[in-house]
């Protein structure tokens, strides 16, 4: 095993541990405490994190794409389907019930990383993940068992679609699978913000980044991939990246759509194109 190896049993013993230690207790704050592990402000974080912290772009941007179709696709499910959510649920919920969306997008996360890393260590850690954060929606009354059960599903084939379009790119971010996976998160962002008009906070980010991922997959048909070589700028890409979208986040909360829409669109295109070649260019290349 190598250090990502052992890095990732650590973590995998510690979210097994907190499992336990909640299950047996019961601790309703331990509970939230996972269920947050499905938020869509941690797969933000942590697509990010893949984006310059792995060696292939490519592979996470096929993470990216995951989150995004998953997160769209699972607003358009909700209202699609319309159904009733328990009663008096422990933490704060909107929307209707039917998929999950923390066990669908984790779900889909979880499944992309697993098939593009080819990791043991990280199958398991995977499946603890998806199954702990499931588990966590039913115990906190957010969820029925079937909407977990259906975000597991949607989930598990929009991970199985996201790595297949991976397939398509090569090295190249501009794979047609890409591509056709950015057209239907923006399709499906434009109907959730502008036909729908449901959960606007999370529709329009998603739809903003869904601009990103579509026009770079159509113009990155030709160009290689900006790859940063050294760890340090990588951790800075991350720390600056990170920091600059979850100020848009959450500066834009209570902000017309239009202007959380442009300002993720803005965001995406600075923490994935801006940033690596600046980096690129000033540091790299000292």
């Amino acid at each position: 095993m190598d250090i990502v190896d052992y890095a990732i049993v650590v973590f995998t013993v510690f979210l097994l541990g907190l499992f336990m230690y909640t299950v047996y207790y019961w601790d309703i704050d331990a509970w939230i405490l996972i269920t947050r592990l499905g938020d869509s402000e941690f797969y933000l974080i942590a697509s990010v994190l893949v984006f310059f912290l792995v060696g292939s772009p490519v592979d996470a941007m096929a993470l990216i794409a995951s989150v995004l179709l998953a997160g769209s696709l699972n607003i358009s499910l909700k209202y699609l389907f319309n159904t009733p959510r328990p009663l008096n649920p422990l933490v704060e919920v909107s929307g209707p019930g039917f998929p999950s969306g923390h066990s669908m997008v984790s779900t889909s996360f979880w499944t992309t990383l697993s098939l593009v890393a080819r990791r043991k260590t990280l199958v398991f850690l995977s499946l603890l993940v998806v199954t702990s954060v499931s588990i966590s929606r039913i115990v906190l009354r957010a969820h029925f068992p079937i909407d977990v059960v259906g975000g597991l599903v949607f989930g598990f084939m929009t991970g199985l679609i996201s790595y297949y379009a991976r397939l398509t790119c090569g090295e190249r971010l501009g794979g047609l699978g890409m591509v056709l996976i950015g057209f239907m998160s923006l399709v499906l962002g434009f109907i959730n913000v502008f036909l729908l008009g449901v959960e606007l906070e999370a529709s329009t980010s998603l739809l903003g980044l869904s601009i990103v991922l579509f026009v770079y997959a159509v113009f990155s048909q030709g160009g290689i991939c900006i790859i940063l070589s050294r760890l340090s700028t990588r951790l800075l890409g991350f720390i600056v990246s990170s920091g600059f979208l979850l100020f848009i986040h959450y500066s834009t909360k209570a902000i017309i759509v239009y202007y959380r829409i442009i300002g993720f669109t803005i965001g995406g295109l600075v923490v994935f194109i801006l940033v690596p070649w600046l980096l690129h260019r000033f540091i790299e290349r000292g």
